[in-house]
C-alpha cells in the first residue's frame, strides 16, 4: 500500500483526487468527518459530492475529544466553565484547527446548547492552537485525549472533560460533557473509507471485510486503537452511507444556524 497525503482545503484536495480516479479498487481516500459532512455545507463551489462521488466502504474510527483550559482560567469543572463563559460573553477564547472543522462546530453546537457565548481563534492545525493553549494566549481548545493528557501533566492545562457519552476507560476520573451539564452533548470527530463512485460493490465488499478484520483484531486493539483512545466504529457499507447522511444533517443544521460560509 502506497499512502499519499494530500491535505489542504479542509481535506478537499485528496477528495477530488479520489473523486476522478479509475473506479477499481485500487485507489481509496480515507479522510477526516469533514470530507463527508462538513465541507458540502461550507463551499459553495465544493469540486465533489460526498454522495454521488464515492462509493462508502466503512466507518473506521472515533475519537471522544477532549476540553482543556489554560491552568489560568478560573474553572475547575465544565459547570464553572459555562458559568464563567455566561458571566463574560466573549471574553474567553478556544483554538480550532480551522474554520469549519469538526472541532470549530463542536464547540458552536456546545455554545448552541449551553447558551453562551465564547470567541473562535482558528489556526492552521492543530500545533499551533495547542501551543498557545499552553502558553495561555488561548483559553481553551478541544483536542484528542491523548495529546490533552499529556498536556494536562505538564500542569499548564486542565483536562475538564471529554466529549462521549461514556467516560474513557483511558481516563476513568474525567467526566464527559453530557454528565456535567449539556446531556446528550457530544463532541467527537471521526475518520472514514470511501472508493470512487462506481467501484463494483464486491470490491467494495472485499475491502470492507478486510478493514473490519482488522479493526476487531485484538493486537492491533492494544497496540493502536487504546493507546490513541481510538474507538473502532466499523460498518457494513450501506451502514456508514446512512451515518454520512446523519452527520451531514447534523452539521448542516449547525452551520445554517451560526450562518457560515468559506470561499
Amino acid at each position: 500500500m502506497i499512502i499519499e497525503n494530500k491535505s489542504g482545503a479542509n481535506s478537499q484536495i485528496g477528495a477530488v483526487a479520489v473523486a476522478r480516479a479509475q473506479p477499481d479498487g485500487y485507489v481509496l481516500l480515507i479522510a477526516p468527518d469533514a470530507t463527508f459532512a462538513i465541507n458540502q455545507h461550507l463551499y459553495p463551489a465544493l469540486q465533489y459530492d460526498p454522495f454521488r462521488n464515492f462509493a462508502p466502504i466503512t466507518a473506521v474510527g472515533r475519537i471522544d475529544q477532549a476540553l482543556i483550559v489554560h491552568s489560568s482560567v478560573p474553572a475547575t469543572s465544565f459547570q464553572e466553565l459555562v458559568a464563567l463563559a455566561k458571566s463574560k460573553p466573549g471574553g474567553l477564547t478556544y483554538g480550532t484547527v480551522g474554520a469549519g472543522s469538526s472541532m470549530h462546530l463542536n464547540f458552536e453546537l456546545m455554545q448552541q446548547i449551553g447558551q453562551f457565548k465564547l470567541l473562535a481563534v482558528h489556526y492552521r492545525g492543530g500545533a499551533p492552537a495547542l501551543s498557545d493553549v499552553l502558553a495561555g494566549t488561548v483559553s481553551m481548545m478541544l483536542v484528542s485525549p491523548a495529546p490533552a493528557a499529556e498536556a494536562a501533566e505538564t500542569g499548564s492545562v486542565r483536562l475538564l472533560a471529554t466529549g462521549g457519552l461514556q467516560r474513557l476507560s483511558n481516563l476513568p476520573n474525567v467526566p464527559t460533557i453530557s454528565e456535567s451539564g449539556l446531556a446528550g452533548f457530544e463532541a467527537y470527530t471521526w475518520v472514514g473509507l470511501v472508493a470512487p463512485a462506481g467501484t463494483p460493490q464486491p470490491v467494495v465488499d472485499k475491502i470492507n471485510n478486510d478493514v473490519r478484520q482488522i479493526l476487531s483484531d485484538a493486537d492491533f486493539e492494544r497496540k493502536f486503537l487504546a493507546p490513541n483512545m481510538l474507538k473502532s466504529i466499523a460498518t457494513s457499507p450501506s451502514e456508514f452511507a446512512v451515518f454520512m447522511k446523519n452527520e451531514s444533517e447534523k452539521w448542516g443544521n449547525v452551520i445554517h444556524e451560526i450562518g457560515l460560509k468559506i470561499n
